[in-house]
């Protein structure tokens, strides 16, 4: 007979690294594939303050919340949906709300009618691939040309910590359970964060603080509590 197949080699896990990023340098990957950059808790927050010095972050914020919306859907407890789904609403898609998104009108016509019904795990697929594409597109090459990027890239390649990024002892006590790096889970699965959750001051972005998502509290009318990070960097 034959001789027998060969095996895969095994896929590393854990981390924000992949196969790929590992192969060309973390940094590098980032500039490659804007998932590994999406999948990295330090690169996301750099991007993060990079599209907040661009006057364009309520893109990001909008992709992690629909993420954590599909995470945490129940489809047999529509209520508890129904409010992440006016959450999301009132933050990202009415048209003053504080982080709104600027996507196509049939997108945001299908929303208005999806609204009105039950909700469903996909509502928001086409909205986030619009965003998605944009930031691909456009913030994503901008971001990997700007000089703080490339201050990172020189750093990785010469095999030095990056600039500006916690220790792993640091990070190791800041893990979150869901997704980075805007605390998303804690609230918006249920959990009570107090009277802080329950009614939250509304700060709108400015060029030396950013407005983000912080949790999704209970009750139908509550927004999404915010937290103001200041810029540490210049971009």
């Amino acid at each position: 007979g034959g001789s027998a197949p060969k095996k895969p080699e095994p896929t590393p896990s854990g981390g924000g690294n992949s196969t790929s990023s590992r192969a060309i340098g973390r940094v590098a990957g980032w500039a490659a594939n804007i998932h590994l950059l999406l999948q990295d808790e330090f690169g996301v927050e750099l991007f993060r303050e990079f599209l907040q010095s661009s006057y364009c972050v309520e893109n990001l914020l909008f992709y992690f919340a629909v993420d954590e919306y599909k995470e945490a859907f129940d489809g047999s407890d529509a209520s508890k949906s129904k409010q992440r789904v006016e959450a999301i609403y009132a933050e990202f898609i009415v048209e003053d709300a504080a982080n709104v998104i600027n996507i196509d009108g049939r997108v945001r016509r299908q929303l208005e009618s999806d609204r009105k019904v039950a909700p469903t795990k996909g509502m928001f697929n086409s909205a986030q691939a619009e965003v998605f594409k944009l930031m691909k597109t456009d913030s994503h090459p901008k971001f990997t040309r700007s000089p703080k990027f490339l201050e990172l890239m020189l750093a990785d390649v010469d095999g030095q910590p990056l600039p500006g990024e916690p220790a792993k002892e640091e990070k190791k006590q800041k893990q979150r359970k869901k997704l980075f790096p805007f605390n998303l889970g804690k609230a918006f699965l249920g959990g009570d964060r107090g009277e802080a959750a329950r009614n939250p001051p509304r700060v709108k972005s400015s060029r030396s603080a950013m407005t983000v998502p912080q949790n999704f509290p209970d009750g139908v009318n509550s927004g999404i509590a915010l937290k103001t990070y200041p810029l540490t960097r210049e971009w």
